[in-house]
């Protein structure tokens, strides 16, 4: 599959595929983050390491299913539910091949959110501080270059790899502040 790339020279105005591919995340982000809203008291709550741990995997696993059934229905529909987004067709024409780059960067953000939320059930909101200012700005430091040599597609996959950054070290800080505090 070749990688789609804006036409060189056109700066800011290769945007709007980004901004378009964001917008339809939205929704599927609101899901984890009323779930992480909903599953932190009862993060709070817990007696023992392991009744914080199983509440916050519990979460993580509906969030998980409902943004993969969302991006399921983004990915097998495609161009009309982008449609929905915008009517650009050189848009939709660079968007299409990232789908599945957009539904990975979904799915780790939105874990994420819920792994941030079981932090703050823990009273470890700094850790998902630090976890933000680490994964940002690593994304911060490669995203020019990477959107420079490999267009959209890198950028893409800068995105989702600062996620996972993130989620990873918010994965560590939680496992390490349930047990600590329990």
């Amino acid at each position: 599959m070749a990688r789609p790339t804006p036409p060189r020279g056109q700066g800011y105005r290769a945007l709007p595929p980004t901004r378009s591919s964001r917008r339809w995340r939205g929704p599927l982000g609101l899901i984890a983050f009323a779930i992480g809203q909903a599953a932190t008291p009862e993060i709070a709550r817990a007696t023992s390491p392991g009744e914080a741990r199983r509440v916050n995997r519990a979460a993580m696993t509906v969030a998980a299913i409902g943004v993969l059934a969302g991006a399921l229905i983004v990915l097998s529909l495609g161009e009309p539910v982008l449609g929905l987004f915008t009517s650009d067709a050189r848009v939709l024409a660079l968007t299409l091949p990232l789908l599945p780059l957009l539904a990975a960067y979904t799915l780790a953000d939105s874990c994420g959110i819920v792994m941030a939320t079981g932090l703050t059930g823990l009273k470890r909101s700094t850790w998902t501080l630090g976890s933000a200012i680490v994964g940002n700005g690593l994304l911060a430091l490669a995203m020019t270059p990477v959107t420079t040599a490999w267009g959209l597609a890198g950028l893409w996959i800068a995105l989702t790899a600062s996620r996972l950054l993130v989620l990873v070290t918010q994965t560590v800080g939680f496992m390490r502040h349930s047990a600590r505090d329990r």
